[in-house]
Order: C-alpha cells, then sequence, then structure tokens
C-alpha cells in the first residue's frame, strides 16, 4: 500500500499511490516520522485496506487523481449499482436494462452536486442514495420503481456501503477518498457509463453506427427527435430518449452498441524533431 501524508498526521489527510511532498511546516525528518505512523493507521484498518485492494483489482493501472466527476460514476457504482438494487433488477418488470440505465444516468447527475475538489459531502450523497420519493421517471418514485419488496434491502444494502466510506473518510482523510472513489470510477466497468471521458466519442461513434447499420430503429424525417436533435439529447441526456431509442443504442441488433462497442482509440500526437518543443 503506497500512502502519503500532504497535511498533518493528527488530520490523517493522506493520499494513495504517490508522494505529496514533506508534511508543510516539518523537516524531512519528522515528516517521514509523522509518515509511519499514518502508515501503520492505515494498514491496520481493515475497511481502508480492503478498499485500497478492490480499487487497485478493478482500476489496475489507473493513477488516481481528485477527478469529482469520476468519484461520482464511482460512488453510484459501488454505493448505488453494486447492492442490493441488482438483485431487485434480475427479473423484475420494472426494473428493466433502459431503466436501469436512466437511474444510474439520474443517480450520478444527482450525486455529483455533492463531489467537489475539496472532498465529498456524503450527508448529501446519503440524501440523494436513500430517498425513496425521489422521482427518478415520469410520475415515479425510486421505491415504485424497485418494488415495496426490495426497496428496504436496496436502502440497507446502500447505507451499509455508505456507511464504510464514511469510515474510510474518517480514517484517510476527505482527499484519499476522493481519490479512492475516482479511481471507482475510472475502470473498464466504467468506461462505457455516462459523464466518463469516453462518452462524448464513444455516444457520437455508437449513434452513427446505429444510423448506418439501422436506421428503422431511430428517428427519422420529421420527427423532432431526428438529426441533430438526437445528437444532442445522446450526448448531454440520454435519459430522455424513448425506450426504443435508447434499447436500439445500448443494444443494437450486431452487439455494437453502447453497452459492449469498443472504445474509441486515445488520440495522441507526437513531437517531430523539428518540433519547437520537442527542440
Amino acid at each position: 500500500m503506497f500512502v502519503s501524508p500532504v497535511s498533518s498526521a493528527s488530520e490523517m489527510n493522506v493520499v494513495p499511490w504517490g508522494a505529496a511532498g514533506p508534511v508543510p511546516g516539518g523537516d524531512d525528518a519528522s515528516s517521514a516520522r509523522r509518515a509511519w505512523r499514518v502508515l501503520r493507521v492505515l494498514d491496520a484498518d481493515e475497511p481502508f485496506t480492503q478498499m485500497v485492494k478492490t480499487v487497485i483489482y478493478l482500476a489496475s493501472g489507473v493513477v488516481p487523481d481528485s477527478v469529482p466527476m469520476a468519484a461520482a460514476i464511482g460512488i453510484t457504482l459501488d454505493c448505488w449499482h453494486n447492492t442490493e438494487l441488482e438483485t431487485a433488477h434480475s427479473g423484475s418488470k420494472t426494473l428493466t436494462d433502459v431503466v436501469m440505465v436512466r437511474l444510474t444516468i439520474a443517480t450520478t447527475r444527482s450525486v455529483r452536486a455533492y463531489v467537489t475538489p475539496s472532498g465529498i459531502d456524503w450527508d448529501g450523497v446519503g440524501g440523494v442514495l436513500l430517498d425513496s420519493e425521489r422521482q427518478l421517471a415520469p410520475a415515479r418514485t425510486v421505491a415504485e420503481l424497485v418494488g415495496d419488496q426490495h426497496w428496504p434491502g436496496v436502502q440497507a444494502s446502500i447505507q451499509a456501503k455508505l456507511d464504510n466510506w464514511l469510515h474510510i473518510a474518517s480514517v484517510a482523510g476527505p482527499r484519499a477518498t476522493l481519490r479512492l472513489a475516482s479511481a471507482m470510477g475510472s475502470t473498464d466497468y466504467t468506461a462505457h457509463w455516462w459523464g466518463n471521458g469516453w462518452w462524448t466519442e464513444l455516444s457520437d461513434q455508437v449513434l452513427h453506427h446505429v444510423e448506418d447499420k439501422f436506421p428503422e430503429l431511430l428517428p427519422s424525417g420529421d420527427d423532432e427527435f431526428a438529426g441533430r436533435r438526437l445528437a444532442s439529447e445522446v450526448f448531454h441526456d440520454p435519459e430522455s430518449l424513448s425506450d426504443a431509442v435508447l434499447t436500439a443504442l445500448i443494444d443494437p441488433p450486431d452487439g455494437k452498441g453502447l453497452r459492449y462497442a469498443d472504445l474509441p482509440e486515445i488520440k495522441t500526437h507526437r513531437l517531430g524533431a523539428d518540433s519547437a518543443i520537442a527542440s
């Protein structure tokens, strides 16, 4: 486990994966002593070490930074998606794949409001995730969509996840916790989710593919959602699309939709020998 202090040891405000320099106000020796004290505390904390192991496994190769949008996705993944909600989704007539996509996007948007570069407002996040009256579809609340028989179990599992993150924040500090959540939202699993850095090109790529291969599945002609309006909705507000259109984009007949399409290649620029920077 690699952690290093970025402020006083008493606050235990640490950052996983990478040093941030000496503790302000102290020499290198005192900084090292404080760092080891923090390391011993964190290494002995089972919830923290387990979360770090989970993030390292899920986000292999990711060097975490404090990215609020990625953290919102990570919180939504761990505290909303990876709960008893999945059990409720299995075999449900109301929690279809399309509805689950809408719920995930709406939840990510709401959680994002409580994530800042300085840390996460866990009271605000909890208020969003545990609110049974939250409107997540036209005239439907989250409790209605999940079902009365499932919602208490979903709430309990969400609360357990939130309690775990609150504990981690108490021992690791807000900035380290933000980095962990950012890494949680930067996994291969969430690479196709709305809100991440891939979405701009991925949504455009999938829309053009479906327009080219399966135009009959999308609005056309004088339909108000055709053309540029459709492209704008797919990029900005995909949850506002009709069930038929969203289904076509998520899982077109050839499987190359938002769920399984290959991610766009990362575009890089190589500096030539005659470049002013290279020289």
